[in-house]
């Protein structure tokens, strides 16, 4: 839900609605888990099924049996 709200992932409001996972503020990244290596890792490993996943999982969200009104 964070990033729908002007908030960052510890609850400060530091970052603009339109701002993605790897943006980064002047030298700074918006998300604190950007050096995460674990999550790095995963994400370069299978960055095609985590594409997939999350488009999986946007589109039952916006399907009408979730609620949405795609």
């Amino acid at each position: 839900m964070d990033t729908i709200f002007l908030t960052d992932n510890v609850g400060r409001k530091t970052k603009p609605y339109y701002v993605e996972e790897h943006d980064k503020n002047g030298t700074s990244n918006y998300w604190n888990g950007e050096d995460n290596v674990f999550f790095n890792l995963m994400e370069t490993a299978y960055n095609t099924e985590y594409r997939a996943m999350m488009k999986s999982i946007l589109d039952t969200m916006g399907s009408s049996e979730f609620g949405g009104s795609v």
